[in-house]
């Protein structure tokens, strides 16, 4: 396995397509890309361009989980929906025969308390789709390289490597449950498969593991031999959560941070970055959107609505609950060039109306771009911060939120306040 890392990354999900233009322009404001496989699999060539185009360090999440859910989560109009088609195709296995149908069950791969061949079976065709899914994808940026190139723009395309693995994974509701005791055998036997690479396994739990200590203490020793995990604990919403939730988060954290491996957040926001101090090596999302997410929501289509990032409360809210905080506190207005730009557009018009206008005109990529330039900024200063530093610099936020009446204004200051008083517990 490679060396350990102390570079906070941020990684950010491919999803929709409006992604592309944010994630092709603010190549410097993040570390890699994160692909949900069936994305993968229904735009190979749509993913492989992106890849290409910004030569970001990226990883597959193989989405396992979804199929010992609810089959209606993956149906659309009672048929697979297209991305998830494509991928039982690229499993195949037992998935071609229940998927949609029924859910996966720990018989299909754990007998006797160990790991079955279709098990074995499973984790091969999940690797084997990581490294080889957008060899077609792939392909085509090469023929569009060729062609390029015969007219004089000469391009470089690279082969498109993961920079870690990523084996199957499920949700357990607890370390007894059969789900989790698959989850490791599967992390274990890839690393038998993927010897010269890197392998960070996902560790999908309940937010039950956050108020059980002897479940942190096992965890490490159940992945004391990775280098790194992926940990999501579903539903936990950091902006939600109870100030024990987010205490037991940070406390995860610290316990496998002490014991040799650097957690990372699958989805995480604001709060998992300023765990950094305890240990977090880094967090992925989507673009201003997707820092949570349960293991049974069922996809709508359409993406998710357009939201601003608000630097220091450092939550996104509806853009007439910007309008309205930012024309009553022009100060308080982001000062980054992408907001900066919108400001200035318009006609030499007293600052209220010029921020009325610019939020009117904020559109997705704009909105993405703002985040991600926050976010780095953020990462910079939390990342490498102390505890006490944090605090205060939260509590900084806070005044702002009290001085400027932010809460009647539509911006909550709620999540500030927990989060200060979690992290002078953690």
């Amino acid at each position: 396995m490679t060396s350990k890392s102390t570079e906070f990354k941020i990684y950010y999900r491919l999803g929709i397509a409006p992604d592309v233009g944010p994630l092709e322009l603010e190549t410097s404001s993040y570390h890699g890309i994160a692909i949900g496989a069936n994305v993968a699999a229904w735009g190979q060539s749509w993913s492989a361009g992106l890849l290409t185009r910004t030569r970001k360090p990226f990883f597959v999440d193989p989405m396992t989980y979804v199929f010992a859910q609810d089959p209606r989560v993956l149906l659309k109009e009672d048929d697979l929906r297209q991305s998830f088609a494509r991928l039982v195709d690229e499993y195949d296995g037992i998935l071609s025969a229940i998927a949609g149908k029924k859910p996966l069950r720990p018989t299909h791969f754990w007998k006797a308390g160990r790991l079955a061949s279709a098990g074995h079976d499973f984790v091969d065709a999940v690797l084997t789709f990581e490294a080889n899914g957008l060899e077609k994808g792939e392909s085509t940026q090469l023929r569009i390289s060729d062609y390029l190139e015969m007219i004089g723009e000469k391009t470089e395309v690279t082969k498109l490597v993961p920079e870690f693995f990523v084996p199957p994974y499920f949700h357990a509701s607890s370390l007894d449950d059969d789900w989790y005791k698959i989850s490791v055998a599967m992390a274990k036997y890839a690393v038998k498969q993927r010897k010269d690479d890197k392998v960070v396994p996902v560790v999908c739990l309940s937010d039950h593991v956050l108020k059980d200590e002897n479940a942190m203490s096992q965890l490490v020793v159940d992945y004391g031999d990775f280098d790194s995990v992926l940990m999501w604990i579903a539903d936990f919403d950091e902006t939600r959560a109870t100030v024990p939730q987010l205490v037991g988060y940070g406390r995860l954290v610290k316990r496998l941070a002490a014991g040799g491996v650097v957690p990372m957040a699958l989805y995480g926001g604001f709060f998992a970055l300023t765990l950094a101090t305890a240990g977090l090596g880094g967090l992925s999302s989507g673009v201003c959107y997707a820092e949570s997410k349960s293991v049974s929501r069922q996809a709508t289509g359409g993406g998710a609505p357009i939201r601003y990032y608000v630097p220091w409360a450092h939550t996104k809210v509806v853009k007439a609950n910007a309008t309205t905080f930012f024309t009553a506190n022009p100060r308080e207005y982001c000062k980054c060039s992408i907001c900066k730009a919108a400001l200035d557009s318009g006609t030499r018009t007293g600052i209220q109306s010029r921020i009325v206008r610019a939020f009117a005109q904020l559109d997705r990529a704009s909105s993405g771009r703002h985040f991600m330039r926050i976010r780095s900024g953020e990462a910079q200063l939390y990342g490498g911060a102390s505890k006490t530093s944090s605090i205060q610099s939260l509590a900084r936020d806070r005044r702002v939120g009290e001085r400027t009446g932010a809460t009647t204004l539509g911006i909550p200051i709620g999540p500030l306040i927990k989060w200060i008083d979690a992290l002078e517990q953690i």
